[in-house]
């Protein structure tokens, strides 16, 4: 606790809301909701099954991530990105890579989520950084009526290089 997971076998460290002593940790958000921010109107009522929604979305620049040029993401209504086309909508988190999930894949908050009851995914991209928001979503089978909401953001290394040429996430 208080210290960031890694590095892995390719130098990705991973950081929490924990790992406050570090500079890269720091959050920056963005709200891009009603700031230009695209609703995906994608839907998901949360069923314990493999449902859900995706969309595949081009990104404005290319990405690199563990040495692989991506120019599109799979987005998930069940907390993920995936680099590339997925159409897979698992929404159980299983360990990273494997079966469970598309691969790669970027996990923010990987559960059954669902967009009823007023939760949405929002897309927003500039030629500095791209950012996938999920707004107000709830956990398919929770009792609480806790919603949430996150955001992955990715950052162009024209703007934002790096010492291995991928990009930075947040």
């Amino acid at each position: 606790e208080g210290d960031p997971t890694g590095p892995d076998n390719y130098g990705y460290y991973i950081y929490d809301s924990g790992d406050i002593d570090y500079m890269l940790a720091v959050y920056d958000w963005f709200e891009i909701i009603g700031n230009g921010g695209t609703n995906l109107d994608l839907s998901d009522n949360g069923d314990g099954q493999y449902s859900g929604d995706t969309d595949v979305v081009t990104l404005p620049y290319e990405f690199q991530f563990y040495g692989i040029t991506y120019n599109e993401i799979t987005i998930s209504t069940n907390g993920w990105i995936s680099f590339g086309d997925h159409q897979m909508s698992a929404f159980r988190n299983y360990s990273i890579p494997g079966a469970g999930g598309p691969s790669p894949m970027v996990a923010a908050f990987w559960d059954d989520l669902m967009t009823t009851n007023g939760g949405d995914v929002y897309y927003f991209s500039t030629d500095e950084y791209v950012i996938v928001e999920w707004d107000d979503m709830s956990i398919y089978g929770e009792s609480s009526n806790q919603r949430n909401t996150f955001q992955i953001i990715l950052y162009n290394t024209n703007y934002f290089p790096t010492v291995t040429g991928d990009g930075d996430i947040k």
